[in-house]
């Protein structure tokens, strides 16, 4: 299987403002909070932060990086940022453009196609592309989720992204000195660049070990 015609995505999010949370929000976020003290070995404030920056009911997009591979010559990187509502508007109008093309990621299926969705829904953004929702498990087009094929699409072997780079050779994204569970403290700190870099490292990361994985696979 070859991956030219491909786009792989990958977006980072944080939490939303504690003061913009409706009281609904807030009334489900202790309900999680309190069910999830007794397994986490996280104080309140880390626990509060994973739960909502990882929620797109709590949580909301800050960029998404794409990489565009039409063939061994024609590649091109772009990092989509602004406002959500802009950045989501944006998404789209490019996807618009992918006619027939994989989407690569890493746990896109559980965690990005899913945050990308329920957000453009709160926005009203309408989709562009169709297949981008096509999440049908045990396939690779459209969606070649590296992490699910690398386990097998065995959620008990699935590792992380850091882990399998270490494995097989490949420049880990967290070689930056950041990683998913600090992405909101930089963004605290107005280190927007520093997340834009760790966001285009995720992506060839995570384009060579699809790569690699169409050599070990049909």
């Amino acid at each position: 299987m070859s991956l030219y015609n491909s786009l792989t995505f990958d977006i980072e999010t944080v939490p939303q403002p504690m003061d913009t949370l409706s009281s609904i929000q807030q009334e489900e976020l202790n309900k999680r909070l309190k069910r999830s003290k007794n397994t986490e070995e996280l104080n309140e404030e880390e626990l509060t932060q994973k739960i909502m920056g990882t929620s797109p009911y709590f949580g909301k997009i800050i960029c998404i990086g794409l990489k565009l591979v039409k063939d061994a010559k024609d590649k091109t990187t772009a990092l989509v940022e602004g406002s959500e509502y802009e950045i989501l508007t944006s998404f789209w109008e490019i996807l618009r453009q992918c006619v027939g093309v994989t989407f690569i990621s890493y746990n896109g299926l559980e965690f990005d196609v899913p945050f990308i969705r329920t957000r453009s829904m709160h926005h009203k953004i309408n989709p562009t592309n169709t297949n981008f929702f096509n999440l049908k498990r045990f396939q690779r087009h459209p969606h070649f989720d590296a992490c699910t094929i690398l386990a097998d699409y065995n959620q008990y072997n699935r590792v992380s992204l850091r882990l399998a780079c270490d494995a097989f050779g490949i420049p880990s994204p967290k070689e930056g000195g950041i990683e998913a569970k600090n992405v909101y403290k930089f963004y605290k700190e107005g280190k927007i660049e520093e997340i834009a870099n760790y966001c285009m490292r995720d992506l060839d990361s995570t384009y060579q070990l699809a790569q690699l994985l169409t050599t070990y696979s049909m």
